[in-house]
């Protein structure tokens, strides 16, 4: 089922990539993320799992990209959305609700203070392998 317009967003978290470059070449959404941290203090062993969430188009038409699960997007992260070789022109939105993404604490490691961490998304130019 394709979804369009201001359905694409609505109460979702989402990622997107728009991909008119006319060829078809295929590409890859990364995110990568630094550990969390209040002030110089490290939060150890904390992960940010980011779901493969239902993966929908401007057009409502399937353009063969595959949205991924992130086991932990902290640290070397992973791979959230692709489209292989000849596939994935458009606009594709990877959306998720917000309960499915899911940061884990070791118990007692956590103090209570504000935690930060920053995530880079990364689109590369080459289909997905």
């Amino acid at each position: 089922m394709g979804t369009t317009g201001s359905d694409v967003i609505g109460t979702y978290q989402s990622a997107q990539v728009s991909d008119e470059r006319g060829t078809n070449a295929g590409w890859a959404l990364k995110v990568s993320g630094t550990p969390l941290m209040s002030g110089t203090d490290t939060l150890e062993g904390a992960t940010l799992k980011l779901p493969a969430g239902d993966v929908v188009t401007e057009s409502g038409i399937d353009n063969g990209a595959v949205a991924s699960e992130v086991s932990n997007a902290l640290g070397a992260g992973g791979t959230l959305l692709s489209a292989p070789a000849t596939k994935g022109g458009g606009l594709t939105v990877d959306r998720w609700t917000p309960a499915q993404t899911e940061l884990t604490i070791i118990g007692g490691t956590a103090e209570a203070k504000d935690y930060t961490t920053n995530l880079t998304w990364t689109l590369q130019d080459s289909p997905a392998s």
